[in-house]
Parts: structure tokens; sequence; C-alpha cells
């Protein structure tokens, strides 16, 4: 059995590389086609990066007692739980590492705000209420997939929506105050970028119909990609920048177009609504006073303290208030999210429109 097993990820793994190759290089020559020589470049690097990660290979395969089910590990810290149904090997269920283990190896199973305090800054920490627990794996470090699936109610079939017409998306803004060379570029690019997430969810669907329990596991929404047609909300001039607002996968985005010195339109900036927004609005597009300040006798922040870093506002330190989050060229570094220099200029830019907006 155990050789039968390997010969089943050997497919799994063979077929999930094209899939990924395939899709990968689509989207690289979409931004060579679209973007600017920086952003262009910015998706080349990164997606060949995470092509080259994506190589796995299964390395333990342990049958589990009375059970006619199989354990199996990869190199990724992947955990697989394989039956025979009918003749073929399926994938019942996965142990996935959970967020807080890939962030910080140091924090598994500990709450990422309060890092296990179970308190910030004397206070019960919001995210986990006070257990220091990572919400997500209960303190695990990994986490079930058929129990993540079940718990955000997936449902067990997604249906694959067809790519909108030129016609529909062009009816979607009318009276713009932009060039139509703008508006049908920006529309080209909508028409091949759907076109290919479109295409990409069919082949993922394909693949999870073949490896996975259908019966015992909805579409995994968490490892495969879904589609839904993007939706133009907006475009107009910023001197001299055209600003697209777009929901894609119903998530709102920003696009950022401008021309060259050849007079070609080039996509120089992609940003997505931050992760945190919905979580804490109130750090978002507003703030809110530290606690430290209450404990000192003069009523000013503390220095040092590790979440305000001596300004005394609190704002969300991914987006710096802002709402929104640069996803190409430039997105922040993980290491540099909590650096109190890149905070204080944050929080000194973000105050300075906020007080002239309000």
């Amino acid at each position: 059995m155990k050789t039968k097993i390997k010969e089943f990820f050997k497919d799994y793994y063979n077929t999930k590389q094209e899939i990924l190759s395939e899709f990968i290089n689509a989207k690289i020559d979409l931004y060579q086609k679209y973007g600017s020589d920086t952003v262009a470049k910015f998706f080349e690097v990164n997606l060949k990066y995470e092509l080259e990660q994506s190589e796995t290979k299964i390395e333990a395969v342990i049958p589990l007692q009375n059970e006619n089910i199989y354990l199996c590990e990869d190199n990724k810290d992947d955990v697989y739980y394989v039956s025979e149904k009918e003749g073929r090997l399926i994938i019942n269920n996965m142990m996935l590492p959970c967020d807080c283990m890939i962030m910080d190896k140091d924090l598994k199973g500990k709450c990422i705000m309060c890092k296990g305090e179970t308190v910030v800054d004397d206070i019960e920490c919001p995210m986990c209420q006070g257990s220091g627990m990572c919400y997500m794996c209960d303190g695990e470090g990994k986490y079930s997939l058929k129990n993540f699936l079940h718990q955000h109610l997936v449902p067990s079939d997604i249906p694959v929506e067809p790519v909108p017409s030129r016609q529909e998306l062009e009816n979607e803004l009318t009276d713009l105050d932009v060039p139509d060379k703008v508006h049908n570029n920006l529309i080209d690019y909508i028409l091949e970028k759907d076109q290919i997430a479109h295409d990409e969810y069919v082949k993922w669907n394909n693949f999870y119909q073949k490896f996975f329990d259908t019966k015992q596991l909805p579409y995994p929404v968490n490892l495969f990609p879904i589609y839904t047609p993007t939706v133009l909300e907006d475009l107009y001039n910023d001197q001299e920048v055209y600003i697209s607002r777009l929901l894609v996968e119903n998530h709102p985005r920003v696009l950022a177009f401008k021309e060259n010195d050849e007079n070609k339109l080039e996509l120089i900036k992609i940003k997505d609504m931050c992760t945190m927004f919905e979580e804490s609005p109130e750090i978002h597009q507003n703030y809110t006073q530290c606690p430290c300040a209450e404990e000192t006798t003069d009523g000013n922040p503390i220095s040092d303290c590790e979440f305000c870093f001596g300004t005394g506002i609190l704002i969300c330190s991914l987006c710096l208030g802002t709402g929104w989050t640069t996803v190409a060229p430039d997105p922040v570094d993980p290491e540099n999210i909590d650096n109190p220099e890149r905070y204080k200029k944050g929080v000194e830019e973000f105050m300075e429109i906020f007080t002239e907006d309000n």
C-alpha cells in the first residue's frame, strides 16, 4: 500500500506543479503586457520564486491503527489523511501549518496579537479573549482543513461563473471623464486577467475532484483559487495618473495606470484593502489613543512602548492606518512591519491627512 500511496502523491504533485507552472507563466505574460517594467519585474521574480518553492515530496507514510487511513507528511509540514474508496485513493483531510507558526515558529499555537501573554497593555487581548492561544488552531500550531471548511460554511459546489463580456464591462461605467483609450486599456486588462483566473479555477476544481474526497471536503478555498467576475466600480484621473477601483474576487482593489514616454498606458501600482480592516476598523482611517500614557505620571506615552512606539497613537501597523496595502511593486517587508521608525513616520503622515480631512 505504501508504494501505491507514493505513486498517488507522485501524480498529485506532478499535476499540481503543471497547473501552477501554466498559470504562473500566464500571469507573468499578463503583467509584461500591461505593467510598467517595475511591476512586470516584481511579478516575474515573485511568481517564479513561488513556483520554485512549490516543489514538494512525501517524506513519511504511516498507517493509523484500526483504520483504513494513512497519515502522509510532506516536506512542507502538510499532513494528509488518505484512504482507499471504491478502488482509488483519495485525500480525506489535511492538517495544515497555522499562520501563527508560519509568521514565527516561536509563536506556534500562540495568539499573534498578544504573543501568548493574554493581555495587551494590561487589557484583555481582543483577538484571543485572554486565552493566549491562536484562535485558528486552538494552540496546536496546525489546523484541520475539514474543520476550517465546515466552520466557514464553504459550499460543497462552487459554480464556475462566466467571464464578463466587453459590453458588460463597458456598461458598468459611463460618462467617464477619462480618454476612451484609458477605459479600453483597463477593460482589455480585466478581460485577460479574468480569463486566466476563470481557466485556473476550472483546472483546480478538476484537480480537487480527482484527488480529494468531495463528500467529506468542500472545495478548499484556502488552498486553491476560485473565480468571481471582476466588477469595475470607478475610474478617474488624479494628476495624470488614472485610478481604477475594482472588486476582484469580491475584495476591493485599486489600480493605478500612467502613460509612459511612448504614450503607452502602464499599470504602475496595485493596492488591496488591508487584511486587518474588517477585524479592527477602529485603527483604519481612524486611530485610538494608546493606553500606555495612563501608566505615566506626566500623562505622556511611554517612549519604548511596543505598540505605539512612543507616539501615543494606535493605527494599523500593516497599512499604517490608510486601509490599503501595496500588492506591487513595493509591498511592505514582513520583517519591517514592526520597525519603530517606519511606524513613527506612518503616524506622522496619517495624522497630517486625518487632520486635513476632519
